[in-house]
């Protein structure tokens, strides 16, 4: 090969390398600024406070017992479904109360979401609330661009 060949291809390969690396250090440098502004725009709650947006499902103790029932729920049903031979009777009983204690869960989050927002004002209220819509409607986006996917 040519000497001039093998220059080349260091070249290009110098040059790839720093492309490389200056895309690595601006992505961690726009990741650090995200979070900067993260911050900036939404401080953390004062130690003590839950704040509007946290959940109280590691607080509340009676969120934690029945989150812990559905998931112990959760493992009898697999369990029975496992097995050689599922008993209809047994699967039907254990899905019957999983869907119980979802819907106790369910009925606790949006108590959470009632109180929470009688505690808020306007502004914050509307602007936690309209995070959550932009969410579920990402959401419903998501899972409708996926229906168009399937259809095609």
């Amino acid at each position: 090969m040519k000497k001039h060949y093998i220059h080349y291809l260091l070249w290009i390969s110098l040059l790839f390398n720093i492309a490389f690396l200056g895309h690595f250090v601006y992505r961690t440098i726009e990741f650090r600024n995200h979070m900067k502004r993260d911050r900036m725009f939404n401080p953390p709650p004062p130690p003590g406070d839950k704040g509007p947006g946290m959940m109280m499902r590691n607080k509340d103790p009676e969120m934690e017992s029945i989150r812990l029932k559905n998931f112990e729920l959760r493992l009898k049903f697999f369990n029975e479904l496992a097995k050689e031979q599922p008993k209809e009777e047994e699967l039907s009983k254990l899905s019957d109360s999983l869907i119980f204690t979802q819907n106790q869960i369910e009925k606790k989050i949006a108590q959470h979401f009632i109180s929470s927002r009688k505690k808020m004002s306007k502004e914050e209220a509307k602007e936690f609330f309209t995070r959550l819509t932009e969410h579920a409607k990402y959401g419903c986006n998501r899972i409708k661009e996926k229906q168009k996917r399937r259809q095609k």
